[in-house]
């Protein structure tokens, strides 16, 4: 890309500086449906999960606490994840949706 930018402004290389991930998304995909529904009543007095079927199919997950990201689970299984801070965080995040959905899969 860099490479790209460079031939597009006529430079020869282009340097970076300095760089960071501050965001990543990762995308899983379990080998089963979910049940939205059953997830809803699993957790029905949890205000971290948000539904509306007349507007989108997906159930979004806001976790509270260390380390924050949000989650789109579809029912066919897939899920989405965005807003970690750094690749270390993924298998957490992986671990804290597989709890969540252990029961509502099949």
């Amino acid at each position: 890309m860099a490479r790209k930018i460079g031939r597009i402004y006529g430079l020869e290389y282009l340097h970076v500086l300095n760089f960071r991930v501050t965001n990543v998304v990762a995308h899983m995909k379990v080998d089963a449906p979910i049940h939205i529904y059953e997830l809803l009543c699993k957790h029905k007095n949890s205000k971290t999960l948000e539904y509306d079927p007349e507007t989108n199919s997906w159930v979004k997950y806001k976790h509270p606490s260390t380390p924050s990201f949000t989650a789109f689970l579809f029912p066919s299984g897939k899920i989405n994840l965005f807003g970690i801070k750094n690749e270390a965080n993924v298998g957490v995040c992986q671990m804290i949706i597989q709890e969540m959905i252990t029961d509502c899969i099949g």
